[in-house]
Order: C-alpha cells, then sequence, then structure tokens
C-alpha cells in the first residue's frame, strides 16, 4: 500500500514538475502555487519545488557575484602589480643613468 503511494506521488511529483516547467518556459511565470485548479497534494508540491528553485536562483546569484568579485579583486591586483613594476623599473633606471654619469 505504501509503495503504491509513494509510486503515485512520485508521478504527480514528475508530472507537476513538468507542467512547472513548460508554464515557465511558455508563459515565463515565475509561481504556479496559487493555480486555483490544482488539488491541495499538488500545491504542496509546486510549492516544494517553488522554493527549492528560488533558493538554488539565490545561490546562483550569490556565486555569480563571488566570481565577479574575485574578478575585480584580480584586475585590482594586476593592476597595483603593474603599476609597482613600473616604479622599480622607472627606479633602476635612474640608478643606471646615474651610475653611466658617474662613471662616464
Amino acid at each position: 500500500m505504501e509503495s503504491l503511494y509513494q509510486k503515485d506521488v512520485q508521478e504527480k511529483l514528475s508530472r507537476n514538475v513538468d507542467n512547472l516547467v513548460k508554464a515557465i518556459e511558455n508563459e515565463d511565470k515565475k509561481r504556479l502555487t496559487n493555480t486555483p485548479h490544482l488539488d491541495q497534494e499538488d500545491l504542496v508540491i509546486l510549492d516544494y519545488v517553488d522554493k527549492a528553485l528560488v533558493e538554488e536562483m539565490a545561490m546562483s546569484d550569490a556565486q555569480e557575484q563571488q566570481v565577479i568579485i574575485s574578478q575585480e579583486s584580480h584586475e585590482k591586483m594586476v593592476e597595483r602589480s603593474l603599476i609597482r613594476l613600473y616604479d622599480m623599473t622607472e627606479y633602476h633606471m635612474e640608478i643606471l643613468s646615474h651610475m653611466k654619469q658617474t662613471y662616464d
């Protein structure tokens, strides 16, 4: 009996997820859990899927933000390194010029 119930729930979950994906693709809807023609079990499953999708999108946005920050940090480090390299090169050129004048 329990296995039949689990199979039924699994089939409904699969069907509802497919319907949710199709509706999002076709209608560009963000939320379907308030649709009146669905029974209570369907609403619970869709609400769970909806919350999971929202959490996944939030995590994805946070990870993307970290990548952007990392890229900006990397660019700033490269820029600072280039400035230091330029300053050091300029300093060494001054020393070489001074040495050349001294020994000429």
